[in-house]
């Protein structure tokens, strides 16, 4: 066996394990993402309105989508085909944003980035 495989497996079944992984990769609490007001009156006039292709184009623009979905990343690459061509995927996805309201809107795109999204990042 490979010393150093060897040596990462005795490391790893020993008691302060992630201790000693956390001096290694310390794990720091990101700050709460923010969103310019004047932008985020541009998605309250959008909800308040229902306007659901404008909802869902000013909230695919912020660092964070309020919904885990599968097929964000796929409207985000191709927003304007993408949302003019898949309606009924865009009525359900405003209709879980209605249903969330505005502020669990905010509260959800305003997270910050998880902690295990950032080991090996400088």
């Amino acid at each position: 066996m490979n010393i150093w495989i060897q040596r990462s497996i005795e490391l790893a079944n020993n008691k302060n394990y992630l201790d000693k992984l956390f001096d290694v990769y310390p794990l720091i609490p990101n700050k709460i993402r923010k969103i310019d007001e004047t932008y985020w009156n541009s998605i309250v006039q959008a909800f308040n309105n229902k306007d659901d292709i404008c909802l869902i184009k000013y909230l695919l623009y912020l660092d964070l989508f309020p919904i885990k979905d599968s097929y964000i990343p796929f409207l985000i690459r191709d927003t304007a085909n993408a949302l003019k061509n898949n309606p009924e995927t865009v009525k359900r996805l405003c209709n879980r944003l209605y249903k969330m309201g505005l502020d669990k809107i905010r509260e959800k795109c305003t997270e910050p980035k998880e902690t295990n999204r950032q080991i090996g990042v400088a």
